[in-house]
């Protein structure tokens, strides 16, 4: 059991002014402090007193101490806790450390769930922190919501390096189980091998809880927690919360998934998968920004019914702007640019494929550049469908004879998923990346293959009809570990 006496110095530790105390945890306290020669705010973290240092067996603590501030130094990144020092405070050593003025984010979900943006924004940082210190061999361990402090600037950093392991063969490391209850890796709970992957599930579990206000592994007591984090598979965070898309909801459940072999291979992965959800709209934060991209390609769909020119087409094309920006995601969209599908796939609790449900988001058909130049006038609304996404605007360039306007290409949907995550290629061709409610493909016979990492699926022949809409499309998937199609 901890002492209750905590260490609070006079009024300085070494040359450092004590202002207050920030926090504590299960073996140290953290203080705000002035150094006086470099005129600059500080944090100092010191060990707290327990019962076992007071009974000598401390020595274990002090050198794990020193490790974290060893290991940090190593360590120069923007979205990491700057080491500044190490001294030594009545003979307990005491790590100087960057301040961060703002909260961690236990404290910002502590106030409730955040938005899908905020939250993909903080994880992309960590993202950022983790790629860069797996990289140096080094594997934190410890990633928990406790340990991201979130500057009032928006600017996220990583801390508490204390129990991170150190290799020079990629921080693979076997032993007993480190880290913090409910949000380390099921290898960690059984003591087996810890790398760069451990922490990509840990982070998959911060996201988890940040979307959904609750945390993935609830359990009542230890024993229950441990259990589940090895063997039962958490409620997709759309449970509790509507807002988190299909799309993001599969990043999470892929970052958190048990096997290590089958989650991102490296947070740059989990980032750009991340990145993808944010880009097709998981990140959105308010409806407003959708129904002011909707607005905006009605009224420039009307300026060029009426113009009926290439002035008229440009000035659309300008006018068409969002009135305003969801986190990072900056909204620009043109009239004549192409409309990328954004309803999306979901694996569920049990395993099986769940393609674009009747949540999903709306899937646009791309307008095809051909002698006519089409529009969709489908958009989104919020995460809602907002008319139908076959009805479109066809505009006839008028610098075209009608002896040679070519007919449009016909096309249907293309349903595609992939485990993990894979690129579409048809008749050779890279379409684009799973998971896709709807790849506009052309009526006919064509060869579909997955590529993921080098590895190539076997080719399957589809074919395409015009009756292949978004509500029914072709669907086909394939899983990389037993190479098998699931369609």
């Amino acid at each position: 059991m901890s002492s209750t006496v905590p260490i609070v110095p006079a009024d300085r530790i070494d040359r450092y002014e004590i202002l207050a105390e920030l926090g504590r945890g299960a073996a140290g306290v953290v203080f705000k402090a002035r150094d006086p020669e470099l005129d600059r705010v500080v944090a100092i973290k010191t060990l707290r007193p327990t019962r076992e240092s007071a009974a000598g067996q401390s020595g274990q603590v002090q050198r794990r101490f020193r490790s974290e501030a060893a290991t940090v130094a190593r360590l120069n990144h923007p979205n990491i806790v700057a080491i500044h020092d190490v001294v030594s405070w009545h003979d307990t050593p005491c790590i100087v450390m960057e301040y961060v003025e703002g909260q961690t984010l236990a404290q910002l979900i502590a106030d409730g769930p955040l938005a899908p943006a905020e939250a993909i924004h903080i994880v992309l940082q960590m993202c950022e922190a983790l790629e860069y210190a797996h990289a140096l061999g080094v594997v934190h361990r410890d990633i928990k919501p406790g340990n991201i402090l979130v500057a009032k600037t928006g600017v996220a950093k990583l801390g508490d390096f204390s129990i991170a392991s150190l290799s020079g063969s990629g921080g693979e490391e076997t032993g007993a189980m480190v880290g913090t209850p409910g949000y380390i890796a099921p290898e960690q709970v059984t003591g087996g091998v810890t790398d760069g992957r451990s922490d990509i599930f840990a982070l998959g579990v911060v996201l988890y809880e940040a979307v959904s206000g609750v945390r993935a592994f609830p359990g009542t007591d230890l024993i229950a927690v441990l259990h589940d984090t090895a063997h039962v598979e958490p409620t997709s965070p759309r449970g509790h919360r509507p807002a988190v898309t299909p799309a993001l909801a599969a990043v999470i459940r892929q970052a958190m998934n048990k096997r290590p072999d089958d989650r991102y291979e490296s947070a740059r992965a989990l980032a750009r998968a991340l990145a993808r959800t944010r880009d097709l709209g998981g990140g959105a934060t308010r409806g407003g920004t959708f129904r002011a991209m909707r607005r905006a390609l009605t009224v420039g769909l009307a300026g060029l019914a009426i113009a009926g020119s290439t002035s008229g087409l440009s000035e659309a094309r300008r006018s068409v702007v969002p009135a305003e920006r969801s986190g990072e995601t900056s909204m620009v969209t043109e009239a004549s640019d192409r409309l990328r599908p954004t309803g999306t796939n979901e694996v569920d609790r049990t395993g099986e494929s769940r393609v674009g449900g009747p949540d999903a988001s709306a899937a646009i058909p791309s307008p095809e550049r051909t002698g006519r130049r089409t529009v969709a006038s489908g958009a989104l609304d919020g995460g809602e469908r907002v008319g139908r996404a076959e009805r479109a605007v066809t505009l006839e360039r008028p610098t075209e004879a009608l002896g040679t306007i070519r007919p449009p290409r016909r096309h249907g949907c293309l349903s595609v998923n992939a485990v993990p995550f894979a690129t579409v290629l048809v008749d050779g061709q890279p379409l684009g990346e799973t998971p896709a409610a709807c790849l506009r493909v052309e009526i006919g016979e064509h060869r579909v293959q997955l590529q993921q990492a080098g590895d190539r699926s076997p080719e399957r022949v589809v074919r395409i009809d015009e009756q292949h809409t978004v509500e029914h499309p072709v669907r086909l998937s394939y899983d990389f570990r037993s190479r098998q199609f699931g369609d």
